[in-house]
This record gives C-alpha cells, sequence and structure tokens, in this order.
C-alpha cells in the first residue's frame, strides 16, 4: 500500500436529488476519519447534489479542472456509487486518472487504485464494487424509509417514541432551520476558523458557510 502521509487529496462526496434530507456531511465525516487513520492532512473538499448517472456535475467537473492547478495526487471518495452510477464512464474516468500518475480510494472498501493498466481481475472486483455499493444503498435507503414510517405510527399513536439511545422523540421531519448571519460567519471565518468549524459553531452545514461567503465574495471563499 502506497503511504498516504505525504500525498495531496481531493475529497469528493455526492448525494443525489432523490435523497431527500440527506446532505454530504456524513461522506466527509468517514473521510475526516480515514484521513486521520493514514495521516493525510492536505485536502481539498468538492461535493454534489446531482444525480450519480453522469460525471457531468459541476462539482466533480470543478474538481477535474483543478487538479493541475492544486497539484492534488489524488481522490478520495467513500463509496463507489458516490463516484458514479454509470459503470462504463467510471471505469473510463478511473482509468483516466491512473493514466495520469493519480491515484483513487474508495474508504468504505478501504480500496487504492494507482496502478495502471490495471490488472485484468482487478476490472471485475472493481464492477462487482460499484453493484455492491449501489444495493448497499437502496437496500439502506429501503430500512430507513420503514424505521421511520414504523416511528411515525408510534409517535401518532403515543405521542412519542424512545431511541435505543434514550433519546425521547415527539416530532419526525426536518430540523428547523438555522438563520446564520453574515457577520457573525465573517467574525469567526477572521478568527481563523475553517468553513467546517464555522458550521459546527454555527449549527449550520459546510455547504451553507460556504455559499454565504461566495455569495458576498464571489468566487474568492
Amino acid at each position: 500500500m502506497i503511504d498516504l502521509s505525504n500525498k495531496k487529496i481531493a475529497r469528493y462526496a455526492r448525494v443525489s436529488t432523490d435523497d431527500k434530507g440527506q446532505s454530504t456531511e456524513n461522506q466527509f465525516m468517514r473521510m475526516d476519519l480515514y484521513c486521520m487513520h493514514h495521516g493525510i492532512k492536505d485536502f481539498i473538499d468538492y461535493s454534489d447534489e446531482e444525480s450519480g448517472g453522469s460525471l457531468d456535475r459541476p462539482g466533480w467537473n470543478k474538481l477535474v479542472s483543478e487538479l493541475d492547478e492544486e497539484k492534488r495526487d489524488g481522490i478520495l471518495v467513500t463509496y463507489a456509487d458516490r463516484y458514479s452510477r454509470n459503470l462504463v464512464e467510471a471505469l473510463s474516468s478511473i482509468e483516466e486518472l491512473l493514466k495520469n500518475g493519480r491515484f483513487i480510494i474508495f474508504s468504505e472498501s478501504s480500496m487504492i487504485l494507482d496502478q495502471y493498466p490495471l490488472p485484468e481481475d482487478i476490472w471485475s472486483f472493481l464492477s462487482f464494487q460499484f453493484m455492491q455499493a449501489e444495493y448497499y444503498r437502496r437496500h439502506l435507503s429501503s430500512n430507513t424509509k420503514a424505521g421511520i414510517a414504523r416511528v411515525v405510527k408510534e409517535i401518532k399513536k403515543t405521542g412519542s417514541h424512545v431511541s435505543r439511545s434514550g433519546r425521547t422523540i415527539e416530532r419526525v421531519g426536518r430540523p428547523a432551520t438555522v438563520i446564520v448571519k453574515i457577520e457573525d460567519v465573517l467574525a469567526l471565518r477572521d478568527a481563523g476558523l475553517s468553513l467546517r468549524q464555522i458550521a459546527e459553531k454555527l449549527g449550520s452545514k459546510k455547504s451553507t458557510i460556504h455559499n454565504i461567503l461566495k455569495r458576498e465574495f464571489g468566487t474568492q471563499v
């Protein structure tokens, strides 16, 4: 396995337009753990809220266009289907990355692809990874919906539901919208906090903080 501690990484997360109520934060949290474990300290985050049917996505296009400019050695994603659900297009894209001396990591399967051309048997294994990731995503989504339905039914009947952690839930739905003031964001940014730290301090999302600063300063975030 290659030493990742001195590598510069582009991290990518994606949620689909039909992943209601989901965000990329969970994927970045998983990647945070992977980076800490492997000593990766230099990374830039990119994300999309787009369908995985095509690689023609704003965040992904930005990542690819900045690979040389930002001197990134490789790309890190969580699951294969977060990269793409179009297997043929994904394999072609991965091959292009490897051909140009870069590597790609699928952290949740601990798979690092850095050899070009890939051995023949790896293509079969990679195809299986994509299909497995898609199956897992669908299975998890189905179980989540079923679980929510059970909780909603119990709340309607008894007024509340007690989770496994002991927390009492009286309502199921999206949390109330957090109002973020630009002056608070600027104050924390001037204090040297990262976008993720600012988001945590204000109870918001990193993407929200990024969009606020982008609206204020254009592309200079």
